[in-house]
């Protein structure tokens, strides 16, 4: 039906949900040409040379519209730059990219003790990548545990502290192994519900234990 018939030829073009207007003279694209028969090629690398566009994605919408999407970035966590305050998005491959004005999902992960770089680059804390795919294999294994990360500090670099909601002292952890070392402090919660009234921090970077460190008695 695509190649023999004149419903597939190309009748509209959207660029970032918006019509484009006078598509026709851009890009080489043409009306007497089929949906699947267009410079999509072309289209992607005139746009790639934008200084402010660094992905494009190129859909078609049968019967005769081509969709045209830029800098398409899914947050998978928030970073807060620590010298301003500014707050982005991290995408699962540790892009740094900015964030709509209307965000509909506050409830991801939140990274801080970092400076964020330019935009659509990377972090200098190779961590960073570590980090995501660790918090995306504990989203597959044990979404109730990713679902109470808050809040992943960097400003040491000895160890990922973690806030947990409901936990009332942060979490020591290493970005390798840092799935497994959350699950296991929230299983050892749950299970033996300890007295953290004098605790300081939790340690969980030591194989299956989870080590309380104590806040020090002033009064000796």
């Amino acid at each position: 039906v695509v190649n023999v018939t004149e419903v597939c030829r190309l009748q509209a073009v959207t660029i970032d949900g918006q019509p484009m207007p006078n598509w026709e003279s851009r890009f080489g694209l043409s009306s007497s040409r089929l949906l699947t028969d267009q410079p999509i090629d072309l289209v992607a690398t005139e746009l790639l040379g934008a200084d402010d566009i660094v992905k494009v994605d190129v859909n078609f919408a049968l019967p005769g519209t081509i969709q045209i999407q830029t800098n398409d970035y899914t947050p998978s966590a928030f970073l807060v730059d620590r010298t301003i305050g500014e707050v982005w998005g991290l995408d699962q491959s540790g892009r740094i990219v900015p964030l709509d004005k209307d965000v509909a999902n506050w409830e991801l992960p939140f990274f801080t003790g970092l400076v964020a770089g330019r935009a659509y680059g990377g972090c200098d804390d190779l961590r960073v990548g570590v980090v995501l795919s660790q918090l995306a294999q504990l989203r597959d294994d044990d979404p109730d545990a990713f679902t109470l990360v808050g809040e992943l500090n960097f400003a040491s670099s000895d160890f990922v502290l973690v806030r947990l909601e409901g936990l009332q002292v942060p979490l020591k952890t290493e970005s390798v192994g840092l799935a497994r070392q959350i699950a296991a402090a929230v299983n050892f919660v749950r299970t033996y519900q300890p007295d953290l009234s004098d605790a300081k921090v939790l340690d969980a970077r030591f194989g299956n234990l989870v080590i309380k460190e104590f806040i020090p008695d002033t009064t000796k």
